[in-house]
């Protein structure tokens, strides 16, 4: 999604062993920044309760490495 001069990428990751890579090619505009924001757990199938509110949280990853079982929000500002 691009709104102004920030483009937003959502990528999922549906291997439950294995990070991935991926290289990330923008037409049309050059990155000055970027920022991925994770979500993710060691265990694929680990959610949030009650007793347990903090079993899975977004956390700042690399942008262009993917966790196993996991979804990820790039957000990069365009110049």
């Amino acid at each position: 999604m691009l709104n102004g001069r920030q483009l937003t990428l959502t990528v999922t990751n549906p291997s439950f062993d294995r990070p991935r890579t991926a290289d990330i090619s923008i037409h049309g505009g050059t990155p000055r920044t970027a920022t991925a924001v994770t979500l993710a757990a060691r265990d694929p199938h680990a959610h949030n309760t009650f007793e347990n509110p903090h079993a899975v949280e977004p956390k700042e990853v690399s942008a262009h490495q993917f966790p196993p079982a996991s979804v990820t929000r790039l957000t990069v500002a365009l110049g």
